[in-house]
């Protein structure tokens, strides 16, 4: 089963996540300052929301007809949000190092399911 997560800080105080799972993707943007609902791994628990909860948090779950179709969509979207929602407009992504990821994780522990395996060591 295709399972996909990024997650994205910019220098202006927002973030994007996007989770894929199977042909379902979920997206979630806002502040970092307030608590992402998104974790990497928590997709069953996502679904269970009503709509206007998601709306509130700025969730989005998108289904595709295969899994490969899901895949391509969350890259698209991922993309388009860095690049017309941020780039375009002169905001710079954060790295992310693992200075990156500890300052994330501290700021809110959901984020830790986003976390690449070679840096959670650290």
């Amino acid at each position: 089963m295709n399972n996909y997560k990024d997650y994205f800080e910019f220098e202006d105080g927002s973030y994007f996540a996007v989770q894929v799972n199977g042909k379902k993707v979920f997206i979630q943007h806002g502040n970092i300052d307030l608590s992402i609902t998104l974790d990497g791994n928590n997709h069953d628990e996502i679904e269970k929301m009503d709509k206007e909860t998601r709306v509130h948090q700025n969730i989005r779950i998108g289904i595709f007809e295969t899994e490969y179709d899901a895949l391509a969509g969350a890259e698209l979207e991922t993309w388009h949000f860095i690049f017309t929602e941020k780039h375009d407009k002169g905001i710079k992504l954060k790295p992310q190092t693992p200075a990156f990821w500890k300052a994330a994780v501290e700021r809110d522990s959901h984020i830790l399911g986003f976390v690449p395996d070679e840096d959670k060591i650290q």
